[in-house]
């Protein structure tokens, strides 16, 4: 049942519930509670509040690295409320204003008369909450019936630092790519069309906003133009297949468009190695270069699984582009310089 009741709370931005009591709900947020923030009367965040016809449990909940404003909303007016999620202000010390951690979209979140709902609201920066004491919230409520706005507004207090709130955000990403050709361009077409693309992928996010990684990706390349028998063997009348492997770094720069998507760009060196791989001679390696590496991905993060050590892994699905450059690289004094560039979708997680 509690596992049940976590998946609830993590699998979406938001999500609705039925009318009906939430208390059994909220008497499981204990492991994700904002420790620092807890009342010492209640050792808990709670904050009760009622405006506008509405009642509000606010709690500050998180890990490593989100906070998140939970809301528990009971609408007891006899038409529908409009909850302004993407102008709910953030007030840091008296002084410091933030709103929620996403950029685009409709974010209204409507509740029906007698119904209640659970939502979560991401605060954009957990660096925000560094060396705070006190936070005010801000929620306006919109009624559809008399169009009337109100706000429902909550303060709380920090009572210790906690080093376990330590602000920084790190998170491992692994991700495959499997892809097929857009175009190539300069020498490199003399290589031949390539059959697809994979690649594999491990990064290291620092910061929301950016991070660092590896990146390993395969090319078969078949050779069926003449312009690109370059190789001696081929002359000889032996067919074969090129391999084209690629390693290298990266560093990776993401924008939120909401909290579910983003975009994801790359950039890194590596080192390219082109091999033949028919049986007969698989793994003679026939020429290698410096190359360059950038890609451009829509990442959707389309399911949360809660796990026991009170974080989240990130299960994601994406789609872009790919663009490789060498810029000198020789097989039998033939110059394969040039651009390739693949479309790509992609599989992964992240925790």
């Amino acid at each position: 049942m509690r596992m049940f009741i976590f998946l609830i709370l993590f699998f979406s931005q938001f999500t609705w519930a039925n009318t009906g009591t939430d208390k059994n709900i909220y008497r499981e947020l204990k492991d994700f509670e904002l420790d620092g923030w807890k009342q010492v009367e209640t050792s808990s965040t709670i904050k009760l509040e009622s405006a506008c016809g509405v009642e509000a449990e606010l709690y500050l909940v998180g890990n490593h690295r989100h906070n998140r404003l939970l809301m528990g909303i009971t609408n007891g007016n006899q038409s529908p409320v409009i909850i302004r999620n993407s102008d709910i202000k953030f007030i840091f010390d008296g002084k410091k204003e933030r709103f929620p951690g996403y950029q685009f979209g409709n974010l209204d979140h409507r509740v029906l008369e007698g119904w209640w709902s659970i939502q979560q609201v991401n605060f954009p920066k957990k660096k925000d909450f560094k060396d705070v004491k006190e936070l005010e919230v801000i929620i306006p409520v919109y009624n559809e019936k008399d169009r009337s706005t109100c706000s429902l507004t909550a303060r709380f207090l920090k009572h210790k630092e906690i080093k376990s709130e330590s602000f920084s955000y790190s998170a491992i990403e692994f991700a495959i790519d499997v892809g097929g050709e857009l175009g190539q361009s300069g020498n490199f077409k003399k290589l031949g069309d390539p059959s697809g693309y994979v690649g594999f992928e491990m990064n290291f996010f620092i910061r929301p906003e950016w991070g660092l990684g590896m990146v390993y990706a395969s090319e078969h390349n078949f050779k069926n133009t003449p312009s690109s028998k370059i190789f001696n063997r081929f002359r000889r009348g032996d067919d074969y297949e090129a391999r084209v492997t690629y390693l290298g770094f990266q560093y990776l720069r993401r924008f939120y468009l909401s909290d579910n998507f983003t975009i994801q760009y790359a950039l890194g060196p590596g080192f390219q190695t082109i091999e033949n791989s028919t049986d007969t001679y698989n793994g003679d390696i026939e020429g290698s270069s410096l190359a360059l590496s950038q890609k451009l991905i829509f990442n959707w993060r389309y399911h949360q699984v809660y796990l026991p050590s009170r974080e989240t892994l990130d299960l994601i699905l994406g789609a872009g582009v790919i663009h490789h450059y060498t810029p000198g690289l020789k097989i039998a004094g033939v110059n394969l310089d040039g651009h390739r560039s693949n479309w790509i979708v992609r599989v992964g997680f992240q925790f």
